[in-house]
């Protein structure tokens, strides 16, 4: 390959400078990637059989105008298990991670991380205890991002599920910067109780969980208990012709936060869902609720994955809070440490279809104590609040455990805030005939009263009806009508969505699924939205180890209250082939136009993709991928 043409000595010598470090990197890279092949291929019969391990290499070279980067990311585990009794047992767990980046402007980057844990384990045929403690260490090359984390569990369950169940646990993390306290010091108590009783049909439980956190780094103490009774039961009437199940669920939360040491921070707002979309056109797009970008845990990545590594981007991730409220940023975290050089733009919407982009400055950088993005931006009123991640990611997998919306917190705010909840659903099905079936739900949902954010009465009524003359056919159509209604706002929220779906499938050749639906929103007595969707889906074994996929749909939203109607098709087409044992190979292509109708082309998109994959042994494997698009103006790779 020609070496690049310098006119100025000094940059001649970056250049050679970065070639050096590029083919340091490389054989680097080369050397442990055969070290690891012959690791694999050699004997293990002196390993003893309860001591295993693993080890994981990837290595990226990528340019991206003048800049150069190439990352290596080593992982290994080792992991140990020793039956001491028949009732007692001891486990260990090894593991060692270092990151290292290489760029072309800027110098070299390396994290390294190790992490131990021991768990001993007393199952008795009446009980089980289970006690473990663990110690996190990461260094980096300036010690910013360097942090210590100690976590100690125990817990006694009981085992005579016949009368009842039980469980006692007590949970303690303790997380600070080993280098500066300043950035990052916390400590987590959690207390939790279970019991729960199982009869024929029915079930009861109860729990109690007393949280404490003390995060010194940001002057925020939080005290919490959360208390939760449900019931269910189920019953089959008319020889089992129909099913009925009742569930009712009471919930009481009391929470106390405390500034300490400062006058203003910010605290987390507690939101009615978590959206997540993969679009590359963010000014108009619905997002989904994902329940696990909203459920607590920081450390475990979403299902499905939500990957901003590398250049993944587009990834649209969102929260709904119910109403039109303040808010001023919102913390992206991560499973692993990630690029302080991806960029966030944030968006707002009153309806989860057209979003603005704030003008605003934004302010975004990667807090490693953490593990979070942690985006800023001008205290702005909203339903809807998104950011999307633009630009290229040097760390290869990064995957986006938990988003947070922020809000302003002041000496001055209300320090307590209690908060109890009904809810009651009921699921009905009845089998008319052998290929006609009907089901019904009805949740209603009532808080007599709340002060957290995410306080709401809502109902809902469902009915659809099953037809499925073979096992090959079936048809599904169901309606829907749901009504909210917010202490914050007036009048009430109504979605009315009625929805058509037909499967069917030619033995294991091919598969095909047509869905429609309309939808009509109404917010607070207002007629706000009606959208149209059609969706088909097909699917084909057309030969052994050849597999052909085909998906079109076609969107209409109008937007009654902004007098404007969009329309976009979607055309996505791929092929998987195998084309030798353990040789396998993925290729797509996606089109996408949005339009006015009666006007002229709005935008195209266009994405191309491809990747290979080979299995050396049932331990080695080797991957690749690489994907195109064109957005309007805008190219990647």
């Amino acid at each position: 390959m020609p070496s690049r043409q310098h006119n100025n000595p000094s940059e001649e010598r970056k250049f050679q400078q970065a070639e050096a470090r590029k083919r340091y990197f490389s054989r680097g890279f080369l050397a442990t990637a055969l070290l690891m092949v012959c690791w694999g291929t050699a004997t293990v019969q002196a390993i003893p059989e309860n001591l295993n391990g693993s080890i994981q290499l990837t290595g990226v070279t990528s340019t991206a105008g003048e800049a150069d980067v190439q990352s290596l990311d080593q992982r290994y585990t080792l992991n140990w298990r020793r039956q001491l009794t028949p009732y007692v047992s001891l486990q260990g767990v090894l593991t060692y991670n270092r990151f290292a980046t290489n760029l072309s402007e800027g110098g070299n980057v390396w994290q390294r991380q190790v992490q131990p844990l021991g768990e001993l384990q007393w199952s008795h045929p009446y009980f089980t205890f289970l006690t473990s403690y663990g110690r996190r260490t990461k260094t980096s090359n300036d010690h910013t991002t360097d942090l210590v984390q100690k976590t100690f569990t125990a817990s006694l369950s009981s085992r005579m599920e016949k009368y009842a169940t039980a469980l006692l646990s007590y949970d303690f993390t303790h997380t600070y910067n080993s280098f500066d306290r300043r950035q990052r010091d916390s400590r987590d108590h959690v207390l939790r109780a279970t019991f729960g009783r199982s009869y024929r049909g029915g079930t009861l439980n109860y729990s109690i969980t007393h949280e404490k956190n003390d995060v010194a780094s940001s002057f925020l103490e939080q005290t919490s208990t959360f208390q939760q009774f449900r019931w269910t039961q189920t019953n089959q009437f008319l020889d089992s012709r129909l099913r009925v199940t009742a569930d009712y669920t009471f919930d009481n939360r009391h929470q106390t936060d405390k500034l300490v040491g400062a006058d203003t921070t910010v605290r987390p707002i507690d939101i009615l869902a978590a959206l997540y979309a993969r679009d590359a056109t963010p000014e108009l797009g619905n997002l989904k609720e994902v329940a696990g970008l909203n459920d607590g845990d920081v450390s475990r990545p979403t299902d499905p994955v939500i990957d901003i590594g590398r250049g993944v981007g587009d990834q649209n991730l969102g929260v709904d809070f119910g109403f039109t409220r303040s808010v001023r940023g919102c913390y992206v975290y991560t499973d692993v440490p990630s690029g302080a050089a991806l960029r966030w733009d944030v968006y707002v919407s009153a309806d989860n279809v057209i979003w603005t982009r704030l003008a605003t400055d934004v302010r975004v950088s990667y807090n490693n104590a953490f593990l979070r993005y942690e985006i800023f931006f001008d205290q702005t009123d909203t339903r809807y609040l998104k950011v999307v991640n633009t630009g290229v990611n040097d760390v290869i997998t990064v995957h986006v455990t938990e988003v947070q919306a922020l809000e302003e917190f002041t000496r001055d705010a209300k320090n307590s805030r209690a908060q109890t909840v009904h809810r009651l659903s009921t699921d009905a099905a009845y089998h008319l005939a052998t290929t006609l079936s009907t089901h019904a739900n009805f949740y209603y949902r009532a808080e007599p009263g709340g002060a957290f954010s995410n306080s709401r009465d809502e109902l809902v009524v469902a009915f659809g009806v099953t037809h499925a003359p073979s096992t090959r056919v079936s048809q599904t159509l169901t309606w829907q009508t749901s009504w909210a209604s917010f202490p914050k706002t007036t009048g009430k929220d109504k979605d009315v969505t009625i929805t058509y779906v037909l499967k069917a499938a030619v033995d294991d050749f091919a598969r095909a699924r047509l869905t429609a639906y309309h939808r009509n929103n109404t917010v607070a007595a207002v007629p706000f939205q009606e959208a149209h969707s059609v969706s088909l889906q097909l699917n084909s074994q057309v030969l052994p180890g050849l597999e052909w996929q085909f998906e079109g749909d076609y969107n209409r939203n109008n937007q009654l209250v902004a007098a404007e109607k969009l329309d976009t098709w979607t055309w996505h087409t791929g092929v998987a082939a195998e084309l030798l044992s353990g040789f396998k190979v993925r290729s797509s292509f996606l089109y996408q136009t949005t339009t006015e109708p009666g006007a002229t082309l709005r935008q195209i998109r266009r994405v191309y993709s491809a990747d290979i994959a080979y299995q050396l042994s049932s331990s080695i494997s080797l991957s690749g991928s690489v994907t195109a698009g064109s957005d309007e103006d805008r190219r990647y790779v």
